[in-house]
């Protein structure tokens, strides 16, 4: 998409791998925990709707960590 060497590559480059204190350790025994608490809900209504719940969980994590009581602004 971005071809080496590109400005727009250098800049994705530098904005997401310079620092990667963003990325925390999703498997650690507490996340692993979170993630064996709702799997049973993500699969539940994957299967409903027709839809991988893997990725339905993967996007709740990177929303909300699987947290119920975040809240967007």
């Amino acid at each position: 998409m971005y071809p080496e060497g590109s400005k727009m590559r250098n800049v994705l480059l530098q904005k997401y791998l310079k620092n990667t204190k963003y990325a925390l350790e999703a498997t650690s025994r507490a996340e692993v925990e979170k993630f064996d608490q709702v799997i049973d809900f993500f699969q539940k209504y994957g299967d409903q709707y027709a839809m991988d719940y893997l990725l339905m969980m993967a996007q709740g994590y990177q929303e909300s960590r699987l947290d119920h009581s975040v809240r967007s602004k």
